[in-house]
């Protein structure tokens, strides 16, 4: 408090910057195990080749739209983490 009523004010928005880049990085390791649960349970059944590739696009998209789901702020937020 005393900061505030000397007229220094905290910076709001590297808070925010933080507060963000912190749980996309949680976004990102919960969106990993996931991804990892899912090539388990693929590899218990024989896949065919010519379904890897669509396999691997539809998996891409689930990781990427539980990342964004659970992270916080724009992409702008955390670019590096995308």
């Amino acid at each position: 408090m005393d900061a505030i009523n000397k007229g220094h004010l905290p910076n709001v928005e590297s808070a925010w910057f933080y507060v963000c880049r912190s749980e996309g990085l949680k976004a990102i390791k919960e969106s990993s195990d996931f991804m990892e649960r899912e090539i388990e349970e693929l590899l218990k059944n024989p896949i065919k080749l010519n379904d890897i590739a669509e396999i691997k696009n539809q998996l891409r998209e689930q990781v990427i739209a539980k990342f964004k789901k659970r992270s916080l702020g724009s992409e702008d937020s955390h670019p590096d983490l995308l």
